[in-house]
């Protein structure tokens, strides 16, 4: 899947948590958000130390893609054939670990149950 492929299907899919979601398209929208949000970042820590406003920007987009993140996560846990709910031993020091460990793994090579292998494609 290409980035811009894993982008738009991962903004379409903003709130469906059903489904799987293959490796390309977990972590090019990740490495999409890490992107994005260093500008919001940079805005932030410019008005923080010339006007001492609060994080606003950040913070702003920060609440618009937390549902996004948390629904390609959750169809990625999927696609490891995991419940979907692991994702909150990121609450956890060494969960975290566990949830990033099953974020890298590959997928079920067959349909589980939790839908058809990811084609990568839209």
């Amino acid at each position: 899947m290409s980035s811009m492929d894993a982008i738009k299907t991962c903004f379409n899919k903003y709130a469906d948590f059903d489904g799987r979601a293959s490796r390309s398209e977990y972590w090019w929208f990740s490495l999409f958000l890490f992107l994005a949000s260093i500008p919001f970042s940079m805005l932030d820590g410019v008005l923080l130390v010339v006007f001492e406003w609060p994080a606003v920007f950040g913070t702003l987009f920060n609440l618009a893609v937390f549902i996004p993140s948390l629904s390609v996560m959750w169809r990625r846990l999927h696609d490891s054939g995991k419940s979907g709910l692991n994702v909150l031993w990121i609450l956890t020091i060494i969960g975290a670990f566990y949830v990033f460990y099953l974020t890298l793994v590959d997928g079920d090579a067959a349909p589980n149950q939790y839908g058809a292998v990811p084609t990568n494609t839209l």
